[in-house]
């Protein structure tokens, strides 16, 4: 198991993170943000398919679909829901990186890549869930540079996925450069941060545990910029920072103590954005 934050799970707990859920889309809908939710399949055992964005990724009319490293996480990857997005959003190509599995490499979706799509970068936490050579492979197709960087968390193992580690609004960025092993990957991420005209809210390794990289920036259908983030997050925020979010995004904020301690993901984790 590579994510420190999953514990095991029992039916009562599993109820609980259903009701979790239905609060949170409840709360997407209160803040008019646009979403579908694709019910799981009875067929499979996929525990984890509340975190979607791991296996696919659409971009101007392009659909990823990702290696991820666990057989019940690759048993996510589905037909219908394929078709579903081809009939919604019109993309023109697939690339399909699943083959990388294969050959022992992964690379988890936005989960492991946190996409600047305006400046043209890819941040990429290396992990045994996101490799180098999938990641070159993922730039190269889709015309992204990468910037990949070791991470460490407090027990010394590296960070499951980048999307932990950071988060990007269009003028905001929430990022824990404690955690990137190397000081001068820690340079560099921080200035090509500032140098992409972003305000830069430094969050602390406990923050990080406590899912505050965790969080989506999003507009919603009057175009409302909005970040989506958990309570526990939020609240871990010191107020200075709650302050600086607010003057760029509206917080939707969710209870999801249940998944965010069960299943090891948070906000962020369960929703998967369309750039048309």
């Amino acid at each position: 198991m590579t994510n420190a934050f999953m514990q095991e799970t029992t039916q009562s707990v599993q109820n609980a993170a259903l009701a979790e859920f239905d609060a949170f889309v409840l709360q997407l809908q209160k803040h008019d943000i646009a979403f579908h939710v694709f019910e799981d399949r009875e067929d499979e055992i996929c525990p984890d398919a509340v975190f979607l964005n791991n296996w696919f990724s659409i971009h101007e009319r392009t659909l990823v679909l990702y290696p991820m490293q666990a057989p019940s996480r690759q048993r996510e990857r589905r037909m219908d829901i394929e078709l579903y997005l081809r009939k919604q959003h019109a993309y023109d190509r697939v690339i399909d990186l699943s083959h990388w599995e294969t050959q022992g490499k992964y690379l988890e979706g936005t989960g492991s890549l946190v996409i600047d799509h305006k400046g043209g970068f890819v941040y990429a936490a290396l992990s045994p869930r996101t490799d180098c050579d999938v990641l070159l492979d993922f730039c190269e197709k889709l015309g992204f540079l990468p910037v990949a960087f070791s991470t460490r968390d407090r027990r010394g193992a590296a960070v499951y996925h980048t999307n932990v580690v950071m988060a990007l609004g269009e003028k905001v960025a929430v990022v824990c450069l404690d955690a990137i092993a190397d000081e001068r990957d820690q340079h560099s991420v921080f200035r090509m941060l500032e140098l992409s005209g972003r305000e830069i809210i430094a969050i602390s390794m406990e923050q990080l545990e406590n899912f505050c990289g965790n969080m989506l920036f999003v507009y919603n259908g009057v175009g409302e910029a909005c970040v989506i983030a958990s309570e526990r997050a939020w609240s871990a925020l010191e107020e200075t920072q709650q302050n600086c979010l607010v003057r760029h995004a509206k917080p939707v904020l969710v209870d999801l103590s249940i998944i965010e301690r069960v299943g090891g993901g948070g906000a962020r984790c369960m929703l998967a954005e369309v750039f048309c």
